[in-house]
């Protein structure tokens, strides 16, 4: 599978749905590669913070988020986290995106 859009309609599978707590965006990072953008968010949640990729169609027809999302009590371990998956998003390509989706989703 060479095609970029069909390995972002698979990851629409590794997405996790939003919840109804009230969030603070507090850094995201984003880039475009080819037929789609991608990028690292972290968010402030409650007492708590959220760091997950995601991948969406240049068209916005496609969305996958809260890809690889962890949740931390500690901000200096959330930041990490962070970096790490945004050093991952501009180094790699989808297909690397997608196998660790499957490993951590096992």
């Amino acid at each position: 599978m060479n095609n970029a859009i069909e390995y972002l309609k698979l990851l629409q599978n590794f997405s996790h749905p939003e919840d109804s707590r009230n969030r603070k965006l507090l850094k995201s990072y984003e880039l475009t590669k080819g037929l789609y953008n991608y990028g690292t968010i972290i968010n402030s949640v409650d007492n708590n913070y959220e760091v997950y990729c995601y991948v969406i169609s240049n068209d916005n027809s496609i969305v996958a988020s809260s890809l690889l999302l962890k949740e931390f009590n500690d901000i200096n371990t959330a930041l990490s986290y962070y970096k790490e998956l945004a050093t991952m998003m501009k180094e790699k390509e989808i297909v690397f995106l997608f196998d660790k989706c499957k490993i951590e989703n096992k």
